[in-house]
């Protein structure tokens, strides 16, 4: 996998305080490209990071 500066910031923002969703719109706005071509590439490559093992998803809690 080639990481592309959309995805090594993405991965950089991932704490768990903000939903992909989020970051992509984000990021979107930063680097001035489309915000649901940016989503779309994301939730594609972090869906791959995570079958690959180095990311790891979090689940939604009510303590959130």
């Amino acid at each position: 996998m080639t990481a592309d500066p959309l995805l090594a910031a993405a991965v950089g923002a991932c704490d768990g305080d903000l939903t992909l969703g989020q970051i992509a719109d984000a990021l979107a706005t930063l680097l001035e490209v489309d915000a649901a071509a940016a989503e779309e590439a994301l939730i594609t490559s972090t869906r791959e990071l995570v079958w690959m093992g180095i990311l790891s998803p979090i689940l939604a809690t009510a303590d959130r």
